[in-house]
């Protein structure tokens, strides 16, 4: 419902992804017409969506991963990115803009710490020239540059407010000409903020405590509100 948001199941309220396949994340173009989930089994599946009646319909997947889980897209190329927490790779993926089948033709990337080998969620800068990642076993953001293809390169490593952490939600948000990025820590029950310039961040980050296993996060459009899913006593923590 436009005006409240209750939600109403549609004819079909569901879509196999595969059996085993554990879906977890998910990412869609802006158009609407096209949506991606990741499985924490090995694959990454892509579907059409029917703007009218919302209906989705796969077009296959792909695997060749170990545990994928961030996901999100390049905001004006077709690139999508996806995380696998298990080899720490990130990697990217050129789609096809009307099925969404993805292909594996960039070069998959770590971290340039080499011991950052479980990547969470992914941001990427509104000049789409900037991409950060929080790794959950060091408490850390790794950044990375972005060429003018969609191809990324590491750049540097960022401290959180703690090695136990554990960051897994992040956002970016523009405000007065700065830029942000948050970072939700599950271990650390805190939400960080650090100020963003291409692949710098300022250390340490402004730290707002209060949250119960912070793990989702997401900002506003108004780029003026943060909110959080916190995991451990079933709020949505809001600032």
């Amino acid at each position: 419902n436009s005006t409240n948001g209750t939600l109403t199941p549609l004819t079909t309220p569901s879509i196999s992804n595969g059996s085993g396949t554990k879906p977890d994340e998910l990412a869609i173009n802006s158009a609407g017409t096209l949506l991606w989930v990741t499985g924490a089994a090995g694959t990454v599946t892509s579907y059409t969506v029917d703007t009218t009646t919302g209906q989705i319909t796969s077009t296959g997947s792909i695997g060749g991963f170990s545990v994928p889980f961030g996901i999100t897209l390049h905001p004006t190329l077709a690139v999508l990115y996806v995380s696998d927490t298990s080899t720490g790779l990130i990697q990217p993926m050129s789609y096809n803009t009307s099925t969404g089948a993805l292909a594996k033709n960039f070069t998959a990337v770590h971290s340039s710490d080499g011991t950052a080998n479980k990547p969470a969620a992914i941001a990427i800068d509104s000049a789409a020239d900037s991409l950060f990642i929080a790794d959950q076993n060091n408490g850390e953001v790794s950044s990375f540059s972005v060429d003018l293809t969609g191809a990324l390169l590491p750049v540097a490593v960022f401290v959180n407010s703690s090695t136990s952490d554990v960051p897994i939600g992040v956002g970016m948000a523009t405000s007065g000409g700065f830029e942000y990025l948050f970072t939700a820590n599950q271990g650390g029950n805190s939400v960080s903020s650090f100020l963003a310039s291409l692949t710098t961040l300022t250390e340490p980050p402004t730290l707002a405590t209060g949250y119960s296993g912070a793990t989702g996060l997401v900002v506003d459009p108004q780029n003026v509100f943060v909110y959080t899913a916190d995991n451990g006593n079933g709020t949505v923590g809001q600032a």
